[in-house]
């Protein structure tokens, strides 16, 4: 038998592989995708799972700032599904600056951002820190204002 009638029995788990086609199995299912995609998948999340057991085994104010969405995603308090249907709907240079944010290679200090010339955006910043009067950490208050301290040193 072929065709449409054997269609349900050919993808479900432990069925008997037919004789004349060749398939990759995964937990004894025929894979009809891209057994590459599939694989550095798997990859990733077994990479992810060993970056965050070396992560939980560090007390939680010595925790590097860069796992914080895979940790976030690992508690449930992210979903990584919309998160990525936003990071696809970011415009070019937006998407560039958000990386480069994210991996803390981008001048976005305050004082940096500040020292901009000829930038509206620039002026705001510094009526914003005349009026602070503050040099430290806008997020946690704690640490010096710099892109190490956001990276591996901010709880926030």
């Amino acid at each position: 038998m072929t065709g449409r009638e054997t269609e349900l029995e050919f993808h479900q788990s432990f069925s008997t592989p037919h004789a004349t086609s060749d398939y990759i199995t995964s937990g004894g299912a025929p894979m009809i995708t891209d057994p590459y995609k599939e694989v550095a998948q798997c990859a990733a999340s077994v990479l992810v799972q060993a970056i965050l057991t070396q992560e939980y085994s560090i007390p939680p104010p010595l925790r590097k700032g860069c796992t914080r969405f895979m940790r976030l995603t690992a508690c449930g308090d992210v979903d990584t599904t919309e998160t990525s249907k936003i990071w696809k709907t970011l415009p070019g240079p937006l998407h560039d600056t958000a990386v480069q944010s994210i991996l803390g290679r981008s001048g976005l200090t305050n004082q940096e951002l500040a020292s901009v010339p000829h930038c509206l955006g620039a002026t705001f910043i510094c009526n914003i820190q005349k009026l602070t009067d503050t040099q430290g950490c806008p997020f946690c208050l704690k640490g010096p204002e710099s892109r190490y301290h956001w990276r591996h040193e901010c709880t926030q």
